[in-house]
């Protein structure tokens, strides 16, 4: 049994069957920077009240995907400047549950919205050549699998760091989200949760009463021979009243629409720019235009995984402008945002997960995207959260 930090020791947490112990409380000799292999797909989100950032993102002690897998959460109050480790998620030590693909929203009420998915794994063991893969996430082509996926909530203070006594997690669906919430029309809380490798997979969980109880809505369709892999979608409220999700698919980023808040959705079509099959994110910024940034060093480049890059549509979504360069780096994936009052743009992204595991950090400006160059004083990209090698 391991010890739960901030909780009656030696107590455990009722999920779906079967029930786990975890470990929630400051980093400790178990989960020390030290002893991780993988880091790696992070989130971020900003406290509107005092401009704190925070970013989680997911490793482990064995370089892989898998029962291994736990969370950690850092913060900076210099927005951004430095940041300090004050946190770690983990279900179950050495498993059989990994917590993985985290998310993070400031919820209208102020509080620090923290998602992740659990699902019970095998370890991964290293193959005889060497080369780690993916193979041993046996299930991620199966949908009854898939469907058993406990997509956790932990709900903390935005505003400083966390310290004992910690809430404890609950479970609010079923599925992963990969992308930000979004506030409904009518101030519901959209969740773009998928449940991989079934029908109607990239949908919307939805609260009608501020995160108290969720309900699954529909969600686009995706067939094999159109290229379903992991969703990961993001989602925009639109200006027409619609809601349009950009889906991540093994044949680019594809697009579907819903008119009636996310209970029928468009047959999926090719997007209004290139991507290769990973996570891209779109948002709406404080003037109204969308961001997107995603890899491809053009909106019409499908360049692998590296020329992370930011744009800006003033039309919704229909054309792409400007080209902000935040990482060249093959193996810069994986961004997610954080808004500023001011317009501030904040992102977060993963390189070399297995290798120099580094989570980075920067911050722009709308008028640095459009120029294609930092031209703004407060514009700082490349900062480190975390990475394998110490640098200043």
């Amino acid at each position: 049994m391991r010890a739960i930090s901030g909780i009656v020791l030696g107590t455990t947490l009722a999920l779906a069957a079967p029930t786990e112990a975890y470990y929630l409380g400051s980093p400790d000799a178990e989960h020390a920077h030290a002893t991780r292999r993988h880091e790696g797909i992070p989130s971020m989100a900003r406290d509107p009240s005092t401009g704190r950032l925070w970013a989680v993102w997911y490793g482990g002690i064995t370089p892989c995907e898998d029962s291994n897998n736990y969370l950690m959460v850092a913060t900076s109050d210099n927005d951004g400047d430095t940041w300090k480790e004050v946190l770690v998620y983990d279900p179950d030590g050495s498993g059989p549950v990994r917590a993985f693909d985290p998310e993070m929203w400031v919820s209208p009420d102020g509080k620090l919205q923290l998602t992740w998915t659990e699902r019970t794994v095998p370890v991964a063991e290293k193959p005889a050549n060497g080369k780690w893969d993916y193979g041993h996430l046996a299930g991620h082509d199966n949908s009854a699998l898939a469907s058993s996926d406990r997509l956790m909530m932990l709900t903390l203070d935005a505003s400083k760091e966390p310290c004992a006594p910690y809430p404890a997690p609950r479970q609010i669906g079923t599925g992963v989200m990969m992308c930000k919430p979004i506030l409904g029309p009518k101030g519901e809380w959209f969740f773009p949760v998928s449940i991989w490798w079934t029908r109607e997979s990239a949908g919307l969980l939805v609260s009608e009463d501020g995160g108290k109880t969720f309900a699954r809505r529909g969600g686009a369709t995706i067939a094999k021979e159109q290229g379903q892999t992991f969703d990961e979608h993001s989602i925009v409220l639109m200006k027409d009243g619609s809601i349009r999700s950009w889906i991540r698919t093994d044949k680019g980023a594809m697009e579907s629409c819903s008119k009636d808040g996310g209970y029928t959705w468009s047959p999926i079509e090719a997007g209004t720019f290139a991507n290769t099959p990973t996570r891209c994110v779109v948002t709406r910024l404080k003037s109204g235009n969308l961001l997107l940034i995603k890899n491809g060093d053009r909106p019409d480049a499908n360049q692998g995984r590296k020329n992370l890059t930011a744009y800006v549509s003033d039309d919704e979504g229909k054309t792409w402008k400007g080209g902000l360069l935040l990482d060249p780096r093959p193996s810069a994936t994986y961004p997610d945002f954080a808004l500023g009052q001011d317009g501030t743009i904040y992102a977060v992204w993963d390189y070399d997960r297995c290798g120099d595991r580094e989570i980075r950090f920067g911050r722009f400006t709308e008028a640095d995207v459009l120029a294609g160059k930092p031209v703004s004083q407060q514009t700082k990209i490349g900062v480190t959260v975390t990475s394998r090698i110490k640098r200043r």
